[in-house]
């Protein structure tokens, strides 16, 4: 029985091992295996798979042709500021970051000489739940969030649509994004836009366009949305897996027979993805207008949450009973479960790859530059049988060669270069096909170590993108003050021993990065200055960015966190309610950001490094 399974495990892309980051090898047991094979539909005496399947979920083929690289930057480079949509602090939205402060944010660092502005995942979210605000844990990632739709910008608007004074001036002055309060007001003044304007809008030749071109999946996910705000799921809180049995699939009796009643609300829905279309494409107009020459740079997260829109109007591609997660590490002893849904490689490959090809192109249709979160998924994922954990997961082998020629193909037609993850567990040669197929790298310069010295960025490989710190990281600040670590140990990831440990660990780390300036020329009198002090940091900080800038690398991001001297990163990974993630707002308004001196100071200098010619 062990040899048969380890066959027909092998034959539909389960490995039977693989290297831990510690250089451990991890064997997949047979209760894994059994569980997996069990959630592709696959049961012991199956026949085999077949040798095109075999060869098609096979290793690291020869590359085809590369992704879109801009001409002026096959031998040139170029910078931009990356930012999270929904914390940018303005004195017109309503308490979360918009369309129009993302074009407005271009505008100014475009000004600066910037080439590009980089978001976190704009992902549709789950309106009927707000609470769930991880824009990496998304509904569906082939629409947007119509959260970040500026209300106040959309035909028809007036200022009796707009929440109470005393709720706005709250929601802007608040620290924290209020996700409940923002959801409601906002939907409930699109809503009476949406009505007053019905006639208009069904006539709109863009909008009936936009429709068509939509079809059964815009629908679908407008029923969705439409299903779930409408009350018609039962008490308990979560997606269409505790709805009503009725209402579980959009084709049934019950969810058909809702979109006929309720047409009205569909209609709403369908509306708020045009809106939120209309304004993305509008910011990256005005961002290329400004002088940018790749403009929006989204990402794309590692899948959806498995009670969302994507796997509600799903046609089989998706596989239950199994999710995405990491395998156990020094990082994480017990390893990660992200609690995603992972697509099936089998089912991928009978529709030759459609639903991966339609996403690529609802994201890269405005957009110059796209990342894709854990870039190694493209390859293989790490799947984690239900109620097993992460210890017993194993990795499930992807269509590797035929997902890098969508993704070249789709990146060549819409001229959109891509950016790969590569942080984490990097099989072998996996970094050479990225470099020949004009993958970039993802080169963090706090991750970037030999041992107790950080690597010259003078190392990091050209087809990459370089930046000192990212959402996952502590922010620059947060870091040199080992405010990170305070953060861990009150939430309890650190133990009081362990934080001793880290801090001692982290005053050679800033040693190694003041010798590592001063290697380069940028380290004069930063021994004079009073240790720990803000005129210190705001010195370090200026001369970390500049010799950053210095790399080779294609591109370089400035995080805007790291700009203004905030401590608080924007996620702690390995926390859920213990920390205010994806929520925290920028303290000053993006305008009185950059009238202070040290953004200036920072943007001149890797301008300098990086000019726009």
């Amino acid at each position: 029985m062990t040899e048969e399974l380890d066959r027909l495990a092998w034959e539909h892309g389960i490995d039977g091992e693989y290297w831990a980051l510690s250089g451990e090898k991890v064997a997949a047991g047979d209760e894994t295996k059994r569980a997996l094979l069990a959630a592709l539909g696959v049961t012991a005496g199956a026949t085999p798979a077949g040798d095109e399947l075999r060869a098609k979920l096979g290793g690291l083929a020869g590359p085809g042709r590369p992704c879109f690289v801009p001409p002026f930057l096959a031998e040139g480079r170029a910078w931009g500021v990356t930012c999270q949509l929904y914390g940018l602090n303005t004195a017109r939205n309503w308490g979360i970051g918009d369309f129009t402060d993302l074009a407005e944010l271009a505008e100014t660092v475009a000004a600066r000489g910037a080439d590009f502005v980089g978001v976190n995942p704009l992902h549709a979210l789950f309106l009927a739940m707000p609470e769930r605000m991880s824009p990496f844990y998304p509904s569906s990632r082939r629409f947007l969030n119509p959260l970040y739709i500026a209300v106040d910008q959309v035909a028809g608007y007036t200022e009796a649509d707009a929440p109470s004074a005393e709720w706005l001036g709250a929601a802007r002055a608040a620290p924290l994004v209020d996700y409940p309060g923002v959801t409601r007001h906002k939907l409930a003044a699109l809503w009476r836009i949406f009505q007053r304007g019905r006639d208009g809008i069904l006539a709109d030749p863009a909008f009936e366009r936009f429709r068509e071109k939509g079809g059964k999946a815009l629908f679908d996910h407008a029923l969705f949305e439409a299903i779930a705000l409408g009350g018609h799921a039962s008490a308990a809180p979560g997606g269409w897996h505790v709805w009503d049995e009725a209402f579980r699939s959009p084709g049934s009796e019950a969810s058909q027979a809702y979109a006929k009643e309720h047409d009205e609300e569909v209609l709403y829905q369908m509306w708020l993805q045009f809106l939120a279309e209309g304004q993305a494409d509008e910011a990256q107009a005005r961002a290329l207008a400004a002088g940018m020459r790749i403009g929006l740079y989204v990402d794309l997260a590692v899948g959806v949450a498995p009670d969302g829109s994507a796997t509600w109007t799903d046609e089989g591609v998706t596989v239950k009973d199994v999710t995405v997660g990491a395998p156990p590490d020094y990082f994480n002893a017990d390893g990660q479960d992200w609690g995603l849904a992972p697509l099936s490689p089998e089912g991928l490959l009978k529709v030759e790859l459609a639903p991966f090809r339609s996403l690529l192109e609802s994201l890269m249709r405005h957009a110059g530059a796209l990342r894709i979160d854990h870039v190694m998924g493209l390859y293989r994922q790490f799947w984690i049988p239900r109620g097993l954990g992460p210890a017993k997961g194993a990795y499930m082998r992807f269509p590797f060669a035929a997902m890098l020629g969508a993704l070249a193909d789709v990146s060549q037609s819409s001229g959109t270069l891509v950016i790969g993850e590569d942080l984490g567990v990097v099989p072998e040669g996996f970094r050479e096909v990225m470099a020949e197929t004009a993958l970039h790298a993802y080169k963090v310069f706090l991750f970037e170590r030999d041992g107790e010295r950080f690597r010259d960025p003078a190392e990091y490989p050209r087809s990459a993108l370089a930046c000192l710190t990212t959402h996952d990281t502590a922010s620059l600040a947060g870091w040199w003050s080992t405010h990170d670590l305070v953060v861990r140990e009150h939430i309890g990831l650190l133990g009081e021993e362990a934080a001793g440990h880290e801090r001692q660990a982290r005053k050679g780390e800033r040693q190694a990065v003041l010798r590592l300036l001063a290697e380069h020329g940028l380290g004069d009198g930063l021994g004079e200055m009073e240790e720990g002090s803000e005129a210190q940091f705001a010195e370090i900080s200026l001369r970390l960015h500049t010799l950053i800038a210095r790399a080779p690398s294609r591109l370089f991001a400035v995080a805007l966190e790291d700009i203004a001297g905030i401590a608080d990163q924007p996620n702690v990974p390995g926390t859920t309610d213990a920390h205010p993630n994806w929520q925290r707002r920028l303290p000053l308004e993006v305008g009185e950001l950059a009238s202070r001196p040290h953004f200036a100071r920072i943007l001149e200098a890797v301008a300098r490094e990086r000019p726009r010619t």
